[in-house]
């Protein structure tokens, strides 16, 4: 398992979730923000938790499992978390991380559970797994105020449309 990826994007949201009281300091926000660091301090105890496995023990598989588990059951939680306004593009990717998480952590279980399976459903499994973690990057970027960049990445940006320009004729103080 790469933990290079999970170190990366805990570095990146570390980074971001301090940036998130900057925007203001709706109820909604701070829920997110300590949302988000619970999860980045679970999802870290658990690559921890995933490092620290003794590759070379009979139970190593096991193991992993057990691990893999409690990530996708954060993963899971993190994708029902409700998402401000101002972020509302991390809507989608939660789930879809969330998805991609599930589905590694179901061939994994496919892998260590049959002597029978084949080197293609521990690499399917993860593919699955680099790219959930692939859209938590994508939601630490647009933390950050970044438009996320990689392969495949489309961004449609709305325009602000709903606001009317000060006229002579308004009222307004300075």
């Amino acid at each position: 398992m790469k933990s290079n990826l999970i170190r990366t994007v805990t570095a990146c949201t570390l980074i971001c979730i301090p940036l998130l009281t900057a925007c203001g300091s709706s109820k909604d926000l701070d829920t997110y923000q300590e949302n988000m660091t619970a999860f980045i301090t679970e999802t870290t105890a658990i690559r921890d938790n995933i490092d620290a496995i003794d590759t070379e023990s009979g139970d190593a598989g096991s193991a992993l499992l057990v691990e893999l588990d409690k990530l996708d059951e954060e993963f899971k939680k993190m994708a029902e978390f409700d998402v401000p306004a101002e972020f509302s593009a991390n809507e989608s990717l939660a789930d879809e991380a969330s998805t991609y998480m599930t589905e590694s952590v179901k061939l994994y279980h496919e892998y260590f559970d049959d002597p029978e399976a084949g080197e293609e459903i521990c690499d399917a499994a993860y593919e699955n797994y680099k790219r959930a973690f692939t859209r938590i990057s994508y939601i630490s970027s647009i933390l950050q105020g970044n438009i996320p960049e990689g392969e495949n990445v489309t961004v449609t940006e709305d325009e602000q449309t709903d606001f009317d320009p000060v006229t002579a004729e308004d009222e307004f103080s300075y």
